[in-house]
């Protein structure tokens, strides 16, 4: 049975179409600058915010469905991501974050526990990651803290 997401590293092609992402929500667009200046200095692949191991996701017709990206601590794996807004709000996000975690879970070993943090007033973002299994631990300011156990 064919995987519903393909996981592919992102590329400055992919940052580009991301970067044009515009939400009504609470997060209105995404900033990408630590990809433009990993594409500047040469890296390949490029990299993301704080060495982040960033992935573009396409869905099975092929369309820019997410953006995924790991960032490996030596506390666990932290965990970024965004959907593209014309997929938001049609129940699509748990799936998503089950399909990265599982990717993760197969290509990566050794990472311990993953975590991710989310602004408070991101609801979608909290339903979706609560639904996916990640739990509430932490809240510092206006972030909460996530995490998803492997275990």
């Amino acid at each position: 049975m064919a995987k519903p997401y393909i996981f592919r590293l992102i590329t400055y092609y992919d940052v580009l179409a991301i970067e044009g992402w515009k939400y009504n929500g609470f997060e209105k667009f995404l900033i990408l600058t630590s990809y433009h200046d990993s594409y500047k200095r040469g890296d390949n692949p490029i990299i993301g915010p704080e060495g982040a191991t960033g992935y573009a996701v396409f869905n099975e017709s092929n369309q820019l469905f997410g953006l995924m990206e790991f960032y490996f601590k030596p506390d666990g794996v932290h965990l970024g991501l965004a959907i593209n807004p014309v997929f938001v709000g049609k129940g699509l996000s748990k799936n998503f974050i089950s399909e990265g975690i599982e990717f993760l879970q197969t290509n990566f070993s050794n990472f311990g526990k993953i975590r991710l943090e989310v602004h408070r007033k991101n609801i979608q973002g909290i339903k979706a990651y609560e639904s996916a299994g990640f739990k509430f631990y932490r809240r510092v300011d206006d972030e909460l803290w996530y995490i998803y156990s492997k275990d």
